[in-house]
């Protein structure tokens, strides 16, 4: 299994988990079998998403997406999304691990994000239009 966590700056384990994750170029991947970590830089690649899913990625720790975003991922991959309660990958990592996460939903974005659907990057993919 692995994970993926939108960071700020690669700290490794302790980064700072950025504040939503498509504001990011950087994306922590944690293998949770053999402790590994990569960090994609999205400005490397033509399709990041694309190539994260590819490599095996089951789940997303994130503070906070767009709920058009989570509504395209969810219904075009087979990925989970969690929130991420803590500031530092590592932690967030051991609460997932426990079990102790929060499983995302479109209900829980909204009121994270405040989106109304209105924002001119909003597609027709977007659950609140």
């Amino acid at each position: 299994m692995k994970i993926c966590i939108p960071i700020k700056c690669d700290n490794g384990l302790n980064s700072q988990v950025n504040d939503d994750f498509d504001s990011t170029h950087l994306y922590l991947i944690y293998d949770c079998i053999n402790s590994a970590v990569t960090v994609i830089d999205d400005r490397n690649y033509e399709n990041a998403l694309g190539a994260i899913i590819a490599d095996g990625v089951d789940s997303i720790i994130t503070k906070t997406m767009k709920p058009a975003a989570f509504s395209v991922l969810t219904k075009r991959s087979s990925l989970t999304m969690y929130y991420a309660p803590d500031t530092i990958c590592y932690d967030n990592i051991e609460r997932f691990n426990k079990g102790d996460l929060l499983e995302l939903s479109l209900e829980h974005l909204a009121g994270l994000t405040g989106c109304g659907g209105t924002c001119s990057s909003c597609s027709k993919d977007c659950p609140s239009k």
